[in-house]
């Protein structure tokens, strides 16, 4: 039982010893959940909202998100109640500004999903659903947009590799099509010579650069 009360004891030390408090004028807001805090020693702080996700940039009601942070911080003296940093140097990280809590007032008012994956306040959840049940905010939208930040990220890097398989299809496609001819004595037409010209870019066709390749067939 002892060994029980020492290690719970140990992590709860070694918590609050992980937390720190940065102070600052908000300089910066770049999204529904990420501002930059300028302290009295002018170094920058970029923070990333703790225990909330805001809609991307590009989601519906990205932009109204970034608006509603930047109503309640930019140009204003904050606290920022820090626990880590994340994997891109943010901290991470709970603002209070004239002593009200930021991240609640987005989740609250609809501007913010609480973020299930990294979640440590028991609060946040049921301002969620309030919100959610009186259609505040994001949550007004057609059901068809209402998508979580991270499902979205995740949708976009989807596409992004979906394109990029397309464009080495398609590159493929086109060394295949363009085959392995190389001169005007393999052409069997005129038709193909600017084919291979000027979509296979064999240049060496047009020897005095008119745009006509192999004029001994392309009269």
């Amino acid at each position: 039982m002892k060994r029980q009360i020492f290690t719970f004891l140990f992590i709860l030390f070694v918590g609050n010893a992980l937390a720190y408090e940065i102070t600052g004028k908000v300089v910066g807001v770049a999204d529904g959940d990420t501002l930059t805090i300028l302290d009295a020693t002018n170094a920058q702080h970029k923070i990333r909202l703790a225990d909330i996700d805001a809609p991307e940039s590009g989601q519906p009601y990205g932009n109204r998100a970034k608006q509603r942070l930047r109503s309640l911080v930019a140009g204003k003296t904050v606290i920022a109640d820090c626990r880590e940093k994340d994997k891109y140097g943010r901290d991470v990280c709970t603002v209070i500004v004239d002593g009200a809590d930021v991240n609640a007032d987005l989740v609250a008012t609809g501007h913010a999903w609480v973020y299930e994956q990294y979640n440590a306040r028991a609060d946040l959840p049921p301002l969620q659903e309030a919100a959610k049940s009186k259609g505040a905010g994001l949550w007004s939208l057609p059901e068809a947009q209402i998508v979580k930040p991270s499902d979205w990220r995740h949708g976009q890097k989807d596409v992004q590799e979906q394109v990029k398989a397309v464009k080495a299809q398609q590159a493929t496609q086109a060394d295949v099509a363009c085959g392995s001819k190389r001169y005007c004595k393999q052409m069997a037409s005129c038709a193909e010579a600017k084919f291979y010209l000027q979509q296979c870019g064999l240049s060496r066709l047009d020897r005095d650069g008119d745009g006509i390749p192999c004029e001994s067939i392309c009269k």
